[in-house]
């Protein structure tokens, strides 16, 4: 039956003429069609035929050439090669001149539902109106910042169609109409400096099986050693294994002292004032010199007048604000030449409490997020496993006995850190903008294609280029290093993100995969010289082999332009500011606000969300929700986490200081524990299967390994499965081997 079919393909591609349809044979039930005037390509499986990218505009090839399973021709200056390897189709695109474009695939016409990893991954009806008038209202975007792993994927009736894309860099994407579809387009340019000028796919006809896609891409993964789990990571660095039932939390908090670490808000009031009224020299003075350059002077000059009758919690945090910006100063008082900075700021917090100790609380107690406080309140609460996060490093550097405690009690305490912007020298901005490095902000950053450097974040200074960026590093970490504290984790702002850019400074002609490849080594060098257990924002596919955690996957950051969430403080969607009046968690993250309609139907209807992310890397990078996204976050949305975390295997993320851990520990504790038990066992085993067990979505079914099921019923009604009751926003883990079961339903 073979050799007839062969012959007759061999009679068909003989009387073929340049610029008709072209029939590729694979051998088995797959034909494919290329249409070389047009570039449309169709496909056959059995009886079945759909189109995997439609017709574009009419033009007459050249130089074209044929073979049983392959194709090859030119056309408006590129050249195109689709070639057929089982029942794979592989294509190529070259271009011949500098600076071109192809919009290339272009998918709509009978697509049922896009199978997309944006982000954590989305599975989107292509005739659904509010989503489609969603992202076709978000025009052009970044295929490498918004996918997290380089395919696509479109369902038909009878099959899907995952592309895989050989090149993620200068791809951009956006979605159109197409008589009321939903239309999926892709863009690569060629630059100046690329070569060769290729882009490539690879398209796998496969069943309608969600984990068909995960199971296919994960292969290709381990084939082309693109991979590594977690269980490998920790033979490196044995810490990683205290993510294994982590919670993340970022801490917040004035670094050295607190309002609440004084007993006597009134006493140590009328005592400071006395003390800068003697004529000589103690602490108080040295406390107000040190406010020189704090942008609250004024106010903590205008509250020293309050009467101490009149004196109430507002002047409180006003004047410990003040008292606590100038014990962070490195030159308060004279040291000893060897001592480290964070010596410095520790003989400030000595000499004030000697000074003033009958006014408060032991010294053991001081600080709000890093503080013993609340080592003890999660160790007492059965929170036994947490990431730790410092938002400032001199909230660490001001408590390092709390950071050392931390490590001995099991936790991974880590700061934030960025090496994406710089601003001038002298500048003011924020911490991780400014670097020591005079020359840098002339010589290490990035030239855009029209001879101008690019801004850095928020249009504030300029954006480094990361192949430049070991020096910095090191210089920054030796410094907060060397104050002896004991850190065993750190996380990389943006640089897991998929930000990369062509650099055209001429001394530096550089190519996104250049700067890939420079974030790649900048992420090994942090890891490896220092035995850091390593997260960084979002965590796309390209950098799992060289971090462990990952925050901005599961919730991304969105509404980024929408003046509600961002500008508009009197609008009820308001996100918050980026500052805290008692220097505690900032509004941003812990005012709990509503979430506009389409927000909530985009991100957090579980009709279309998928785990595409945790399918393939559950047991290689653990990642949760963007800090500006954490678990409580949103009204109404609590339950809805809590569930998705335990189903998909993803840790909950949350802010603390004192206030906001009271307030809030009734919702963490009991979730955190749940999670934590059954994280330890999941997170070693790869996510082996989802599926919808009903026909609105909402209930839901992951698997892990050949083991464990979890069934998670979403929706606000008692529903079955299997003859099971599972509750309305419940969820039931089933031990196949034992035979036990385990219900939660979040609080």
């Amino acid at each position: 039956m073979k050799k007839i079919l062969l012959v007759v393909f061999m009679v068909f591609s003989a009387l073929t003429t340049f610029g008709e349809r072209v029939k590729i044979y694979s051998g088995r039930e797959v034909f494919y069609f290329i249409d070389t005037n047009t570039l449309e390509v169709t496909v056959n499986k059995g009886p079945h035929r759909e189109i995997l990218s439609i017709a574009q505009n009419n033009l007459e090839p050249t130089n074209v050439l044929k073979s049983n399973n392959k194709i090859s021709f030119d056309r408006n200056s590129k050249k195109f090669s689709f070639k057929v390897i089982k029942d794979r189709l592989d294509i190529s695109i070259t271009a011949t001149k500098t600076d071109d474009k192809i919009t290339f695939p272009q998918i709509s016409k009978g697509v049922e539902n896009f199978i997309l990893p944006l982000y954590q991954g989305k599975r989107i009806p292509t005739k659904d109106k509010k989503f489609k008038n969603y992202l076709i209202g978000k025009g052009e975007e970044i295929f490498s910042e918004r996918f997290s792993m380089a395919f696509f994927s479109s369902e038909y009736k009878y099959f899907n169609a995952m592309i895989v894309v050989g090149n993620i860099f200068n791809n951009t994407y956006k979605f159109t109409d197409n008589e009321g579809d939903i239309q999926f387009n892709l863009t690569h340019t060629f630059p100046i400096m690329e070569s060769p000028k290729t882009i490539s796919f690879s398209i796998y006809i496969l069943p309608k099986d969600i984990k068909e896609i995960t199971a296919t891409y994960r292969n290709l993964l381990i084939k082309n050693k693109d991979f590594k789990t977690l269980e490998e990571k920790a033979q490196i660095n044995p810490n990683v294994k205290k993510l294994y039932g982590a919670s993340h939390f970022y801490l917040w908090g004035l670094g050295i002292i607190t309002a609440e670490n004084v007993k006597d808000p009134k006493g140590l009031y009328h005592a400071f004032k006395k003390d800068l009224k003697i004529k000589e020299d103690n602490i108080a003075k040295k406390i107000y010199s040190g406010l020189k350059n704090y942008d609250e002077k004024d106010e903590f000059t205008k509250n020293l007048k309050t009467e101490v009758k009149e004196y109430y919690s507002h002047n409180v945090n006003i004047f410990i604000k003040g008292i606590n910006h100038s014990l962070e100063q490195k030159n308060l008082l004279q040291y000893p030449k060897q001592f480290s900075n964070s010596d410095k700021i520790l003989k400030n917090k000595y000499e004030f409490y000697n000074r003033y100790r009958k006014y408060l609380n032991p010294l053991d107690s001081f600080g709000d997020g890093v503080s013993n406080y609340i080592l003890t309140e999660l160790k007492n609460n059965n929170i036994d496993r947490a990431w730790l996060g410092d938002n400032n490093d001199l909230y660490a550097i001001g408590n390092p006995e709390v950071v050392k405690r931390a490590n001995k009690m099991g936790y991974l305490f880590g700061v934030y850190d960025s090496y994406h912007t710089i601003v001038k020298p002298g500048a003011k901005a924020w911490s991780t903008v400014e670097f020591n490095n005079k020359n840098a902000y002339d010589n290490n950053t990035i030239t855009g294609r029209n001879g101008e450097k690019i801004k850095g974040f928020q249009q504030t200074g300029r954006k480094l280029n990361p192949s430049t960026t070991i020096p910095l590093i090191k210089d920054r970490i030796d410094k907060i290093l060397s104050n002896g504290v004991e850190m065993n984790s750190w996380f990389l702002d943006v640089d897991a993100t998929g930000e990369f850019h062509n650099d055209y400074t001429p001394s530096r002609m550089s190519t996104q995969k250049d700067d890939m490849n420079a974030r790649i080594k900048k992420m090994n060098y942090i890891s490896k010289n220092y035995n850091m257990v390593l997260g960084s924002e979002t965590g796309m596919g390209f950098s799992s082999k060289y971090i462990s955690f990952a925050h901005g996957m599961t919730r991304p950051l969105f509404g980024w332009g929408d003046k509600d969430l961002r500008k508009n403080k009197a609008s009820k969607y308001y996100l918050g500011k980026y500052y805290s009046p008692t220097g505690g968690v900032p509004a941003l993250f812990e005012k709990e606000v509503p979430l506009k309609d389409i927000y909530s139907y985009v991100y957090f209807n579980n009709k279309f969300n998928l785990p595409l992310y945790q399918l393939v890397y559950n047991d290689s990078v653990i990642t949760t929700h963007h800090w500006t996204m954490g678990s409580l976050k949103f009204k109404g949305q609590r339950k809805n986490n809590y569930l998705m975390e335990i189903s998909y295997n993803i840790p909950p993320l949350y802010h603390l200081d004192r206030r906001v851990w009271r307030r809030d520990k009734k919702y963490i504790v009991p979730h955190a524990v749940f999670f934590s038990k059954w994280h330890k066992i999941l997170v070693k085993l790869p996510m082996t299967n989802f599926e919808y067990l009903s026909s609105d979505n909402t209930l839901q079914k992951t698997e892990f390994g050949k083991r464990y099921s979890i069934i998670t019923n979403y929706s606000t009604i008692d529903k079955f499965y299997n003859g099971e009751k599972i509750k309305k926003q419940s969820l039931i883990i089933l031990d196949h081997e034992t035979g036990k079961k385990e219900k939660y339903s979040p609080k």
